[in-house]
């Protein structure tokens, strides 16, 4: 009895505790992923109206609609950090890159206007300032606001030139 009992065990035991699709099925139904159009590690990324931007040490966009990436040429040969700022309902990209050839650890920070879909217009990359470095957004939707530091002060971009009076952190 105790041996009828412990095949009836076994038995349900078998049929119940697991379910398998056919393990080769499953893969020929996985999609198949399109090759790699961002080389290296994102360290930024901003999307501004219908249009994307990442920086890995090149600079890339793309259309929201856009499956692809693409390069852009850029001002400098690193590009490290992305900012968005605005100024009279004007917005401008920012750029903070390493300096071509240069061994210090500072950066220099570029603007560049945007047309009204986020798209960059057809003006040149204008250099702000160098030195710096760290180039941050205040992360709003609605009129945002760009900043870097240099020599431990704060200091607020508006549109292609500075506030050369550092802005209180506190």
């Amino acid at each position: 009895m105790k041996k009828a009992f412990l095949f009836i065990f076994c038995v349900l035991a078998i049929f119940t505790s697991c379910k398998q699709d056919v393990i080769f099925y499953d893969i020929s139904q996985e999609i198949e992923l399109n090759e790699q159009s961002i080389l290296g590690n994102v360290t930024s990324m901003k999307k501004i109206d219908s249009t994307l931007y990442a920086a890995s040490g090149l600079f890339y966009t793309k259309s929201t609609n856009d499956v692809r990436w693409e390069t852009l040429k850029a001002p400098t040969d690193t590009i490290v950090n992305l900012a968005v700022g605005e100024v009279n309902s004007e917005k401008y990209l920012y750029l903070l890159g390493k300096p071509t050839g240069s061994e210090e650890i500072t950066y220099s920070v570029y603007a560049r206007k945007l047309s009204t879909n986020g798209a960059l217009d057809n003006s040149e990359w204008k250099e702000i300032t160098s030195g710096v470095s760290f180039l941050y957004d205040n992360q709003a939707t609605t009129a945002p606001n760009a900043y870097f530091t240099k020599d431990s002060k704060v200091y607020k971009l508006f549109g292609t030139s500075f506030n050369e009076s550092p802005v209180d952190a506190t």
